[in-house]
């Protein structure tokens, strides 16, 4: 079985123009320096820096961890604010002839959208710490 069929993309280095595309990291070692730029630099890091890192790497894990735990709870509980503010808000527009009416429709509009974006936000932050990528739903 081969696998032709694999398509790779350019990574960060090579989108910069660090490495051809074509040849990948093994061709621009063994290929002569690309004309816009400098071949890349052998930096050797110290036993302190790579402990920093692993220990930066675990904090980073376990907050992750603890985020992924309270996400379910936390939407849950957006999910009682916002649905039924956006359900009220035709009710209210429609329905509601009342002197605070204005009012109510700001307070049902804002309840919802503001559930919706601390959901997001709270999405963004647990996608950004991930230590893989991930798909949540």
């Amino acid at each position: 079985m081969t696998r032709n069929n694999i398509v790779r993309f350019p990574g960060g280095r090579e989108r910069l123009g660090r490495f051809p595309p074509e040849g990948g990291r093994a061709a621009a070692n063994d290929a002569p320096a690309p004309a816009g730029g400098e071949p890349p630099a052998d930096v050797r890091r110290s036993a302190a820096m790579r402990a920093v890192s692993g220990v930066l790497y675990g904090i980073r894990y376990a907050l992750f961890l603890l985020l992924m735990w309270v996400r379910g709870p936390l939407r849950f509980l957006l999910g009682l604010v916002g649905v039924p503010a956006l359900l009220a808000l035709p009710l209210v527009a429609f329905g509601y002839e009342g002197a605070n009416k204005g009012e109510l429709l700001l307070l049902c509009g804002g309840a919802g959208f503001g559930s919706f974006v601390l959901a997001w936000f709270y999405d963004s932050i647990v996608l950004a710490l991930s230590p893989e990528p991930i798909f949540l739903n």
